[in-house]
């Protein structure tokens, strides 16, 4: 009889212990710096083949200290057929479209051109800022463009 408690107690705490030990787990690694600038007011044109991604680069709160290095940007897209837009405020699955190499930041402008093949129908854009060590800057509003005609 003594045993048959052992034995109750100990899947008693068995179970108690795997159903508060489940959760995410994390490498025991740092997260990567971010980069406090960011790009507001993105703006997405159409023209000849390419989409000139253009905004204004706004730097933190406490005026404008040194200027990280920023070797780039990350570009995430979303594309919706005319007939089927997103409704107003519903969020939108944006997947990343490229990473950008390069000069994309002049004095407090942003400005990058990407290339695609047209196709009809709604395109988003949101852009953030890449450092030399892989650090994030926060996410751009998002940018719309519409094609009407292919």
């Amino acid at each position: 009889m003594r045993q048959r408690q052992y034995i109750v107690l100990i899947l008693i705490l068995a179970i108690v212990f795997i159903t508060a030990g489940c959760g995410r787990k994390k490498p025991p690694f740092l997260p990567k710096k971010e980069i406090p600038i960011r790009v507001e007011h993105l703006d997405a044109v159409w023209e000849n083949g390419v989409f000139h991604l253009k905004g204004m680069v706004l730097f933190p709160e406490g005026g404008k200290e040194k200027m990280p290095p920023i070797s780039g940007c990350r570009v995430y897209y979303a594309f919706y057929a005319q007939n089927s837009p997103p409704c107003e405020g519903c969020p939108i699955d944006f997947a990343v479209l490229r990473e950008i190499e390069g000069t994309v930041v002049a004095e407090k402008e942003f400005s990058c051109d990407i290339s695609m093949k047209k196709k009809k129908g709604i395109h988003f854009f949101k852009v953030c800022l890449t450092g030399k060590n892989g650090e994030k800057g926060p996410l751009s509003d998002r940018a719309k463009a519409i094609i009407v005609d292919d």
